[in-house]
């Protein structure tokens, strides 16, 4: 009874099917969000003052900012010292997306250990901003730990054993009420990541990367029934000079692309020649050798 509405389902055709096809074709132009992802891991803890430590991270970030895939939470294993590190090598992976980068996502994370009771006991708090260009990336997050806002608070907090701690830990990765905390410096955590973008630069924001560069391919000859440029016939006082910008813009071309145009043919009896105002332009940019017309059949294209 359960498969039978799902047998019993039309499988949309015709111009159902073409909307549909049009649309993600559409969606895939002009694309409405860009992606975020990021794979890394936990790599360790700078830890020489303890015997052993576990961390429990959690990912922040703006009210516009949606999790497609992943965890925005979670907690590692306890890692005995060595050589005054503690390794965990915990992976993290998280997809997003957004329409706007405020709030770009954060990493918190809360470091903890067990005193002599065998409670935990907060050993350090830190957040960092995830990198903003695409690529692999090593981040040190400096940790600190609240301290007693009085003496008689830190004489309890030793007599008890119970050391002052965050009811929230997510402040560390806020600027509100952290005027009025104290706080001591305490060890880092190193964490690797690759981080993955997708369509940032379609929506018109610019995050400094400069390593993608679109090179042009080569250009593609243009027929002469297809072109739009103004002929002229020279008269016998234009002809020489024109005779000698071809010669000089051959020789320019040569210099760079020695393969790029054909032996050139003096303008002894033209047929079709560009105005002169285009052979003034500067050679090196190219315009003018790839719309020179040259002697020949006009049929046949042209460089």
């Amino acid at each position: 009874n359960l498969l039978k509405p799902v047998a019993n389902c039309k499988v949309p055709s015709g111009p159902v099917l073409y909307w549909g096809f049009f649309r993600l074709k559409k969606m895939a132009q002009d694309p409405s969000v860009f992606m975020l992802s990021i794979h890394g891991q936990l790599e360790y803890a700078e830890a020489s003052d303890f015997s052993s430590l576990y961390c429990k991270y959690q990912i922040v970030h703006g009210a516009d900012w949606v999790v497609t895939s992943g965890l925005e939470e979670g907690a590692t294993q306890t890692a005995i010292r060595q050589d005054d590190v503690c390794v965990w090598n915990f992976p993290i992976e998280i997809t997003f997306k957004s329409t706007n980068p405020f709030g770009w996502p954060q990493l918190v994370v809360c470091v903890y250990g067990l005193d002599g009771l065998g409670r935990d006991v907060p050993r350090g708090y830190g957040a960092v901003h995830f990198p903003i260009t695409p690529g692999s990336h090593e981040c040190f997050i400096d940790m600190f730990v609240p301290k007693s806002s009085s003496s008689i608070q830190q004489f309890t907090s030793w007599l008890f054993g119970e050391k002052p701690e965050y009811v929230d830990s997510t402040i560390v990765a806020r600027g509100h009420g952290r005027d009025v905390t104290r706080v001591c410096s305490q060890g880092r955590v190193k964490m690797s990541c690759c981080v993955v973008l997708k369509d940032l630069h379609a929506l018109g924001y610019d995050n400094g990367d400069r390593r993608t560069i679109a090179v042009p391919g080569p250009a593609r000859p243009m027929p002469a029934a297809q072109s739009t440029l103004g002929a002229t016939t020279l008269s016998p006082q234009q002809q020489p000079r024109v005779n000698s910008l071809l010669q000089s813009l051959r020789a320019t071309r040569l210099q760079d692309q020695p393969s790029a145009l054909p032996p050139l043919r003096e303008a002894s009896n033209p047929r079709l020649l560009p105005p002169l105002s285009l052979l003034d332009q500067d050679p090196l940019r190219g315009t003018a050798s790839q719309r020179v017309h040259y002697e020949g059949d006009l049929d046949q294209p042209h460089p």
